[in-house]
């Protein structure tokens, strides 16, 4: 009798700090956050400029705590030139949900050299997924120009200092 009161102690040694510490972390998971471009005014119709609403996600994903995903829906056409994603952020990690398409403005909208449509920088814990698109337009450039026309440097995504 006493070799199991004695068994059962040190059982129960052994399992109680394990369940004490499953307890406490049970509270401590990361908060996950969602940050769809559409409820921030986009239209996603393929003309109109979508950058005041897409920097609106993005700054609210960036200044959240735990982990956030900026949602660019799919069906929808985004129009965008100049989009600057800064860091640091407070999130953890940002997670951009590419899963409509983005595309560059018309030819005679561009008037920098050095343009480009998306520029992230300073960004820690990065991930950029989905089925979308990022089309530069790029063929409207060869199919008008010339060697007389100049083309911008144009840049669809350029990524700096980001891990």
């Amino acid at each position: 009798m006493q070799g199991g009161l004695i068994s059962s102690i040190l059982i129960l040694s052994f399992v109680s700090p394990c369940l004490c510490f499953t307890r406490l972390n049970f509270g401590l998971e990361t908060k996950e956050s969602t940050y769809n471009v559409l409820d921030y005014g986009a239209n996603g119709d393929g003309k109109s400029d979508n950058e005041n609403a897409f920097l609106s996600a993005w700054n609210d994903a960036c200044g959240t705590e735990g982990n956030a995903t900026l949602v660019i829906p799919k069906g929808k056409v985004f129009m965008l030139k100049n989009l600057q994603l800064n860091g640091p952020c407070k999130a953890n990690s940002i997670h951009i949900q590419l899963s409509g398409d983005i595309v560059a403005p018309t030819m005679d909208k561009w008037s920098d050299e050095n343009s480009r449509l998306i520029i992230i920088s300073n960004v820690n814990s990065l991930r950029i997924d989905g089925g979308g698109n990022i089309d530069g337009k790029g063929n409207t450039w060869w199919e008008t120009c010339n060697k007389e026309c100049k083309r911008p440097g144009v840049r669809s995504l350029y990524i700096n200092n980001t891990t």
